[in-house]
C-alpha cells in the first residue's frame, strides 16, 4: 500500500462512528423467525451451540459453532430455527458509520468468520453485555471500546484478498483531493476549487466529501493544516510565524488561537512537552 492510499485509509477510519444497540446471551427460542426484512443497523451472530439458518442477501447459511457471522444494515435478510436444537449466542446489535454511509458499505467483507481464538470472542461479547447493564459513565465508552475490537477482530481475521473498498472511483477521486490538500496545505483552498478538479458543483461536492469523510471539506482542510502544524512544531526548529505561513493562516495571533482551541496548548508550549 502506498503512503498516499495509507494516509487516505488513516483520515477516513478516523470519522468512525459507534453505536452498540443491544447485546445478549441467548438461547433462541422455537419462534424465532422473520424472513425478507432489511434493517437500519449491523449485528453479529456468534453461534455456541445448536441448529438454525440465515439468508443474507440471496446466500443461505447453516452456521455452526465457533462461527461469527456479520449481518449488515441495508441488507435484506432471513432467519428461523430449523428443529428443536436452536442456537446459543451471543450478539448484538448496533451501527458502524463513516460520514452517513454504513461502514460494511465501503469495507466489503464475507458474512462470516471461522473464529481462530473461541475464548477470546466470547469474553470480548461478555464483557460488552455486562457493560450494557452497567449504568457508570465510563460504561458507554468502554461498550464502544470492545465494539471496536469485536469489529477490528472480523477484519483482521477475514481473508485480506475479499477486503475491498466500495464505489471505488469516488474514493480514487477523493483520495487525489486529500493528496492535494497536503500537498497545497501552505496555500488559500477553496471549496470551488476543489469541486473544479473534479468537475462537481461546489455544493455537491461538499455533500460527498462530507458523507465520505465525516466532515465538510472546509473543517477537514482547517484540521489538516493544524495537525501539519503540529509536526512542524515536533519536527523542526521553523519559528512560529514560519509555520502559521507554511499552513496558510493569515496572521500569527489567529494561528495561535486556532491552535490552543484544537489542542488545548499554545504553539510554544506544545512544542516543548
Amino acid at each position: 500500500m502506498d503512503e498516499n492510499h495509507y494516509r487516505f485509509q488513516k483520515d477516513f477510519f478516523a470519522n468512525l462512528q459507534l453505536n452498540i444497540i443491544t447485546s445478549a446471551f441467548t438461547h433462541c427460542w422455537n419462534t424465532w423467525r422473520e424472513t425478507d426484512y432489511v434493517p437500519d443497523y449491523n449485528k453479529f451472530y456468534f453461534i455456541i451451540d445448536g441448529e438454525g439458518w440465515l439468508k443474507i442477501g440471496d446466500t443461505e447459511y447453516y452456521p455452526q459453532p465457533g462461527q461469527l457471522f456479520l449481518m449488515p444494515a441495508g441488507v435484506r435478510q432471513s432467519y428461523s430455527t430449523i428443529n428443536g436444537n436452536t442456537f446459543l449466542k451471543y450478539w448484538c446489535h448496533f451501527t458502524a458509520k463513516i460520514g452517513d454511509v454504513n461502514l460494511f458499505d465501503i469495507v466489503k467483507t464475507p458474512y462470516y468468520l471461522d473464529v481462530p481464538d473461541v475464548s477470546k470472542v466470547k469474553g470480548l461479547f461478555a464483557e460488552l453485555i455486562k457493560e450494557q447493564d452497567n449504568h457508570k459513565l465510563y460504561a458507554r465508552l468502554r461498550e464502544k471500546a470492545l465494539l471496536n475490537e469485536l469489529i477490528s477482530y472480523f477484519i483482521e481475521n477475514t481473508n485480506v484478498d475479499s477486503l475491498r473498498f466500495s464505489s471505488l472511483s469516488v474514493m480514487e477521486k477523493l483520495n487525489g483531493i486529500l493528496k492535494y490538500i497536503e500537498e497545497h496545505i501552505d496555500e488559500n483552498i477553496s471549496v470551488e476549487q476543489l469541486a473544479g478538479r473534479l468537475h462537481f458543483h461546489p455544493n455537491y461536492f461538499t455533500r460527498v466529501f462530507k458523507k465520505y469523510m465525516g466532515m465538510p471539506p472546509i473543517q477537514y482542510i482547517s484540521k489538516a493544516r493544524l495537525e501539519k502544524a503540529k509536526y512542524l512544531l515536533r519536527t523542526t526548529g521553523l519559528q512560529i510565524s514560519e509555520i502559521a505561513a507554511k499552513t496558510a493562516f493569515c496572521d500569527i495571533y489567529y494561528f495561535s488561537k486556532a491552535f490552543k482551541n484544537y489542542t488545548g496548548f499554545t504553539p510554544t508550549d506544545y512544542r516543548g512537552i
